[in-house]
Order: structure tokens, then C-alpha cells, then sequence
């Protein structure tokens, strides 16, 4: 019984840490932008810019500069690949250091529909003041894997003794939701200079699940010889949980933004902006396999969930009244995500000493708009582009490194520590295309389009403005 227990040891000694160290949060990438489809088809490059009453979430300077009392309501469409890189394959090791790794993917599309931004803007006093709802995160997830083996290596090497190494099957969610309300004010220091700030209570809501599976070893591994004892002791068990853990959390927190808008003239705008985000609490659980097999409770507690900051600077150009040209820089602090995470399952062992860390990232923001008035309604053209740099979790360690193995202090290969392996291998930017149009009804009615194409998702938004 020990020598099986032993075998399967690995899968309840994963390294994979983010808040929280559950397969559900491998590769998982949170985006926060700024709301309103005009600054969206805009490549969201409007802290420079923050003329409208999006600017409460943006750039709260702006509303100083805004001259109509405004209502505005989105509503989003999202279309997401959720693609799992790792559902299912084989890692090699061809030589000492030198590893292959044929893995499969899979898509698990999710589609997500929301009302994320309601706004109002009081226009009619030199404190001008706004108060405002946004669904700032809403990320569903869910997938499952279906194995990776890592077979032993044949060489002259320790190596060879190192066998039954997997990722096992797992089943996965998440749905994660930050729902915020708050009260926004701008005010004209000077006639070129405003300031404004965006005091908000975010309601945070976190639920999820990882959950590996009892594999079937002989199916896993159709070219090793097993023991067929423990074969027939594990059949009643293979589908059923080995491990699991929940997470759940409900938890409210107060944030603040705060901005500042320099117009020197007519034609130019310069934006600062910097958000300071919520942390969260939230409960877990995780429970796993004693000596004997059996399930039992192995921890329960509460853990803490950081939302990253920001810091912004944007500029814009108009250099006539139907032309503006907008660009943005972010400093977005994805560092802070990987604060405070919660290792379910211990690996005080690790004789690599590997640690799992996300950086803090630079994103690159464009947009220009064009306004045709030679028609009844005049028509706003709108096209951008942002970058959106990878800020998921990875290794401090080489991929390789970790495959090739580490000793622990009883001079034993340490098995568990391979499972740290893939999350460099996902690594890659992301481009995002934006387009739309807005068109106006009167003095009074706007509706604003757009959409946001990546390769990895579809994002499309409509906007109804009325101004008193």
C-alpha cells in the first residue's frame, strides 16, 4: 500500500502557485480595461483623453472639462477560446538536459454577456460629480485535462528509477466577478489643469474548483510493466477524486482612483492616472488521500486575493475639431496577483527551490477618431490598437531545469518537483484590434459600437449616451 501511495504522490504535491496553487488558474490571464465602447474602439487609450463620462473609471480629471449632464449605459458580448495548451500528451526526455514535449490542446469557448458600466454625470455646478456601476472582472472558466505523462528516461542515469510521473486528469473551474459602485468628482484647479478622484466599493465574488482524478495507469502507460496488484487495487478507485480543493469567497473592499488632465491648449491633452485596487479575503478547502486511500480533510482556512494597481500617462492630439489621435502607456502591477498565494499542498521539500511569480507589465495603447458631419446624424469612425503583454504565472526556473530533477536532502529524486513543469511554454503577447462607430441623434442621443479582436478572443460593446 505504501509503495502505491508513493506512486502517486506527485499529483498531490503541485508547485502551481497563483493566488492559489489550483490547476483551474494555470495560464489564466485577468484583463482590465476601461469602459464605454468609444474608448474601447479607441484601443482604450483615453487618460489623455477623458472627455466623456467614462472618464470616472479612466481619468476622474475629466469630468471637470465636461459641459453636459450625462447618462450613459453598456452593454458587452465576450467570446473567449479558453484554449488549455496542456489537456493532454507526453513529455520526453531524449537525452540528459533535453526534453521534447508533444502536447495536445483544446478549446473550451466560453461566451459571457454583461451590462459592465452605468454611469451618471452632474454637470451643473463647478464641482462637477458623478456616480457610477461597473462589473470591472467577470472570467468563467471551465475545462478539463485528460493526462500528461512524463515517461522515465532510459539513459545511464538515477533518472531511470524515476517512473509513473504524471499530470493526472483534472476538472476545473472557475467564476471569478468584481462588481464595483462609487462616487467620482472633477474640479479645474486652473483653466488648463483639472483633478478629479473615483472613491468606489467593490463587491468580490470567487468561486472554484480543481479536482484530479484516480488515472488508470495501465492506460497511461501502456508500454511499462505494472504491478497488476496495484493495478486491481486501484480499478474501483480510477475516475474518483484523489485530490481536490474549492475555493469560495464573497468579500467587499473600498478603492480609490485618482487623476490629473493638463490641457495647454486647443488642440493637446495630458493625462495621469493611477488606480489603486481592493484586495480580497476568501475561504478554501482542500482534501486528498491518507496512507489507507481514503479521502480526508487535509487543510481549511482563508487566504487573500490582490487585485493589481496601476499607473497611467496618456496624451492626445487634435489638430482640428473632426480628428483626435490618442496614445497611452500603463504600468499595470500583475506582480501583485502573485502576493500572498496560498500553497494548498505542501512542498517544503523542494530541493530546487522553485518559485512561481508573475511581472509586472507595460501595456501600449492607440486610437484615433474621425467625425463626418456631412450627414443628418453625424458619424464617428474609430479604430485602435493595444498590446497586451503575457501575465500569468511562470517559473523562475527553466522548464528543462525542473524536468531534469533535483535530489532533496535523503539523497532521493525528488518526483513531486517535476510537476512545476509548462507554464514558460504558454508565454506569448497578445495583439488586440479595435474598431467602431459612434453616431449621434440630436443634441441629446448617442449610441456607440464596438469590438475588440485578439487571437484569443472577441469582445463587442454598445453604448447609449443621453446628455441633458
Amino acid at each position: 500500500m505504501r509503495k502505491l501511495f508513493f506512486l502517486l504522490i506527485p499529483l498531490v504535491s503541485l508547485g502551481l502557485y497563483a493566488q492559489n496553487d489550483m490547476h483551474a488558474n494555470i495560464n489564466l490571464q485577468f484583463r482590465f480595461v476601461n469602459p464605454g465602447a468609444r474608448a474601447q474602439a479607441m484601443g482604450g487609450a483615453f487618460i489623455g483623453l477623458a472627455d466623456d463620462t467614462t472618464a470616472i473609471l479612466a481619468n476622474p480629471a475629466g469630468l471637470a472639462k465636461m459641459t453636459s449632464t450625462t447618462l450613459i449605459g453598456e452593454f458587452s458580448q465576450r467570446e473567449r477560446d479558453n484554449n488549455i495548451p496542456f489537456y493532454q500528451g507526453q513529455i520526453n526526455q531524449v537525452g540528459l538536459q533535453d526534453f521534447t514535449f508533444n502536447l495536445n490542446d483544446r478549446d473550451f469557448p466560453e461566451s459571457v454577456s454583461t451590462i459592465p458600466f452605468l454611469a451618471y454625470v452632474n454637470t451643473k455646478s463647478k464641482l462637477k460629480w458623478g456616480v457610477y456601476y461597473a462589473e470591472q472582472a467577470h472570467f468563467d472558466r471551465v475545462f478539463d485535462t485528460a493526462g500528461v505523462t512524463i515517461p522515465p528516461f532510459l539513459g545511464p542515469t538515477y533518472l531511470d528509477l524515476n517512473q509513473f510521473v504524471f499530470f493526472p486528469d483534472s476538472r476545473n473551474f472557475i467564476d471569478l466577478q468584481m462588481r464595483s459602485i462609487g462616487f467620482s468628482t472633477g474640479v479645474s484647479i486652473t483653466e488648463r489643469l483639472s483633478v478629479g478622484a473615483t472613491l468606489s466599493y467593490s463587491d468580490f465574488q470567487y468561486e472554484g474548483n480543481t479536482t484530479l482524478l484516480v488515472p488508470d495507469l495501465a492506460l497511461l502507460f501502456p508500454d511499462i510493466s505494472i504491478d497488476p496488484r496495484q493495478l486491481a487495487f486501484l480499478a474501483p478507485f480510477i475516475g474518483q477524486p484523489l485530490a481536490q480543493i474549492d475555493v469560495d469567497g464573497d468579500d467587499g473592499a473600498i478603492s480609490a482612483n485618482v487623476g490629473l488632465l493638463f490641457t495647454p491648449n486647443e488642440k493637446f491633452s495630458i493625462g495621469l492616472a493611477y488606480k489603486q485596487q481592493p484586495e480580497f479575503d476568501y475561504d478554501h478547502t482542500s482534501i486528498g488521500r491518507d496512507d489507507n486511500f481514503e479521502l480526508e480533510q487535509v487543510e481549511a482556512g482563508t487566504a487573500v486575493f490582490n487585485v493589481p494597481d496601476s499607473f497611467g500617462a496618456g496624451f492626445s492630439f487634435k489638430p482640428t475639431d473632426l480628428f483626435i489621435l490618442s496614445l497611452e502607456v500603463n504600468r499595470v502591477m500583475y506582480s501583485e496577483l502573485s502576493e500572498d498565494f496560498h500553497q494548498f499542498f505542501d512542498t517544503s521539500d523542494d530541493p530546487g527551490n522553485n518559485r512561481q511569480v508573475m511581472s509586472d507589465t507595460t501595456e501600449y495603447r492607440a486610437g484615433i477618431e474621425y467625425i463626418l458631419v456631412n450627414f443628418r446624424n453625424p458619424l464617428s469612425l474609430r479604430a485602435g490598437y493595444y498590446l497586451e503583454p503575457y501575465h500569468a504565472l511562470q517559473n523562475e526556473k527553466l522548464d528543462t531545469q525542473i524536468l531534469f530533477g533535483f535530489l532533496n536532502a535523503n539523497d532521493d529524486f525528488a518526483l513531486g518537483f517535476r510537476q512545476n513543469v509548462f507554464l514558460q511554454r504558454f508565454a506569448k503577447d497578445e495583439n488586440h484590434i479595435t474598431f467602431g462607430a459612434g453616431l449621434s441623434f440630436g443634441q441629446h442621443f448617442a449610441v456607440d459600437l464596438s469590438a475588440d479582436i485578439a487571437d484569443s478572443s472577441e469582445t463587442y460593446s454598445l453604448s447609449g449616451i443621453y446628455r441633458y
